[in-house]
């Protein structure tokens, strides 16, 4: 799989995060969807993962991350059924921005998701036969408070990076994004911290950072340690992406 680095913002396009589809479709360059596939895939995961992201279903926006995880090289295993699913709700998710008003989406929208959807394809034709040392996936519930990636092999946190993150962003993605704070946190440092070309403040970064500890606290208190290394994972990959960024 082709890692993506962290950049340097100066040198390449930087996106301020916010809350607004209309700034996911309309404020990336002309140029976005030909650069590298991995780093297009993972920012769009991390524009569409934020909390509050619009007033469309957000099962479906979910799930639309999640799809773009798994086409950037998720090490998760979905058979045909789940793949269909989580598909389909891309693909209503897709019609939904081009019925909605432009400042909530429209084409721009769903160019991003059209892009999601044909990698996905693409990664499910030519790996999706392929379970061995991959993480099981319950779509219906999520992860996060319960044990996550039981089937990923011991090693699993040596591997390289941007493979760990892409996993660990996808299994913390709820289907429900607004009532899984501590997962979404958890999701949107692995995401940053991957190299998706998005731009955070200080203020930002902190407040994820925050969350994420307070989870790290809670999974070592109730006896989940690999959920802890997980989320610790993603949150000191993620200071290492801020200090040069300059942000803490």
């Amino acid at each position: 799989m082709t890692q993506a680095s962290c950049r340097d913002p100066a040198a390449s396009p930087a996106f301020t995060a916010d809350c607004k589809f209309a700034s996911v479709a309309s404020r990336l360059p002309e140029t976005f969807l030909a650069g590298d596939s991995q780093t297009v895939l993972t920012t769009i995961a991390f524009l569409l993962a934020q909390p509050y992201a619009g007033h469309v279903n957000t099962c479906q926006q979910a799930m639309t991350v999640q799809l773009a995880l798994y086409a950037a090289g998720a090490q998760v295993f979905l058979d045909q059924e789940q793949f269909r699913r989580v598909d389909a709700e891309a693909r209503e998710f897709q019609a939904l921005a081009l019925r909605a008003p432009r400042h909530y989406g429209g084409e721009g929208l769903a160019q991003l998701v059209r892009y999601v959807r044909q990698h996905a394809a693409t990664q499910h034709h030519l790996y999706g036969l392929h379970a061995g040392g991959k993480s099981g996936v319950d779509l219906r519930t999520g992860a996060g408070f319960k044990a996550v990636g039981t089937s990923l092999p011991e090693s699993f946190l040596r591997w390289a990076p941007n493979c760990v993150l892409i996993t660990i962003a996808f299994l913390y993605t709820h289907p429900e994004m607004r009532t899984s704070q501590h997962c979404q946190a958890v999701a949107l440092l692995a995401l940053y911290a991957t190299g998706s070309q998005v731009k955070i403040t200080a203020q930002q970064f902190r407040s994820l950072r925050d969350v994420v500890q307070d989870y790290e606290s809670i999974m070592g208190g109730i006896g989940l340690p690999r959920n802890c290394q997980f989320a610790s994972f993603a949150r000191t990959r993620a200071e290492d992406r801020a200090r040069i960024e300059g942000i803490f």
